[in-house]
């Protein structure tokens, strides 16, 4: 488990399968979030807000200032996430993108800066065939597509799976002071 700033002690991201290796002497980090047609959740923007609202009707002790035990943190988890990945120049485009690509990214990161990696990669290992939902294989494919291109704006070619693109700098330095390159991409597994 990879722990995460702003969440419960014992919280943090479980990778679906983790991998480390090396690469040209260099350390490499690869999260994979596996798929079968299950989506990659809320979008951030309506997530947030959506927390943010929840939070301002929960009743606060104006003496002590203490709000109530059950305040999400969800609005600070998309902010401490999106810095990781983007720093200072978070896009507007990221309020619609599924919040699970921003999580699932910010925590590989994460797990490569505290194993020293120069390189992380994330990785969806999508499974596609005749009883999985079709629409919502390309739906992912669609969404990862998005966060790839905002993750690289100059992105020209089109996306395909199979492909990593990157590399893409990050705000996650590691000691001696570089920050972790990023590579993201898409496997397509069509079961029989």
């Amino acid at each position: 488990m990879t722990p995460l700033p702003v969440a419960p002690e014992r919280a943090g991201r479980n990778h679906d399968l983790l991998a480390l290796g090396m690469a040209r002497g260099r350390r490499v980090v690869i999260g994979i979030e596996g798929k079968a047609a299950e989506p990659f959740g809320p979008e951030v923007g309506p997530y947030r807000r959506e927390a943010k609202a929840r939070n301002e009707r929960l009743p606060v002790d104006h003496d002590t200032l203490v709000t109530d035990t059950r305040r999400s943190m969800i609005p600070e988890r998309i902010d401490t996430r999106a810095a990781l990945i983007f720093g200072t120049e978070v896009p507007v485009e990221l309020d619609s993108a599924p919040y699970q690509l921003l999580h699932g990214v910010a925590a590989t990161l994460l797990e490569g800066a505290s194993r020293d990696a120069d390189l992380a990669v994330f990785l969806v290992h999508q499974f596609a065939g005749e009883s999985i939902d079709q629409a919502r294989v390309v739906a992912n494919t669609n969404a990862l597509e998005g966060f790839v291109r905002m993750l690289l704006p100059s992105l020209k070619e089109s996306f395909r799976p199979g492909r990593l693109y990157g590399p893409i700098p990050s705000a996650v330095q590691i000691r001696g002071g570089h920050g972790i390159r990023l590579l993201v991409g898409e496997v397509l597994t069509v079961l029989a």
